[in-house]
């Protein structure tokens, strides 16, 4: 009884209370924030994969085309004349990514696909330096 007469133990009690909903709150937040980039990141490649699929559906992608490509990329002084299709650069992109920036690559192609695939590795890098 004498407990809860004590005006200080309520006030204590209060402040527990509060604590814990803060606390809660903020398990909260962690778990949303920690499932997150996790969705993202699986939307992103199912996008970029069906992307790639119909490309590749419809032309077959052949050995010399990425070859070609290749050279034109170490050529890099001698802009290509004409603009590749997605589906010669697309392999070639992920080989000679190495070779050069990828503004480069990006103002040489002008293709939607390897931006997004260039932002999708980006994207991982910078989730390994969070963590």
């Amino acid at each position: 009884m004498l407990e809860k007469q004590n005006p200080r133990h309520k006030q204590w009690k209060q402040r527990s209370k509060i604590i814990n909903i803060t606390r809660q709150r903020m398990l909260r937040l962690k778990i949303n924030y920690m499932l997150r980039p996790k969705i993202i990141r699986k939307n992103r490649r199912s996008r970029i994969e069906r992307k790639t699929k119909k490309v590749l559906e419809k032309t077959k992608l052949k050995e010399m085309q990425t070859t070609k490509t290749m050279t034109s990329l170490v050529n890099l002084n001698k802009m290509p004349t004409t603009k590749l299709k997605p589906y010669e650069s697309w392999k070639s992109i992920q080989l000679s990514l190495h070779l050069t920036h990828h503004k480069t690559l990006f103002n040489i192609f002008g293709n939607k696909m390897i931006s997004n695939w260039i932002n999708r590795r980006n994207f991982k890098q910078d989730k390994r330096r969070r963590m």
